[in-house]
């Protein structure tokens, strides 16, 4: 398994625990580990539930998470770190 990750006081539970589960399967295949950026996920998920690209954070439905890592996957968190300043970016 992956480290868990501390969410903060983002409401992106759905998002880490799919970056956690995608994290798992990359290793799982690999061998290695590596981290997904959470905050990509967290955001594409809520432009999908929002339907605009005015977002808050206000958490994010399973389905548009899966939808949003269909057809965008995903970045290293290096590229899109999760920072709280960041959240709505």
């Amino acid at each position: 398994m992956t480290p868990v990750e501390d969410q903060s006081d983002i409401a992106s539970c759905v998002a880490n625990s799919f970056a956690g589960a995608y994290e798992y399967l990359l290793k799982k295949s690999t061998g290695y580990h590596t981290d997904v950026s959470r905050l990509f996920i967290y955001y594409n998920a809520r432009i999908k539930d929002e339907e605009s690209d005015d977002i808050d954070d206000s958490g994010c439905t399973v389905a548009s998470a899966i939808e949003s890592l269909e057809e965008s996957g995903t970045c290293l968190e290096s590229l899109w770190p999760y920072k709280m300043k960041r959240v709505n970016k």
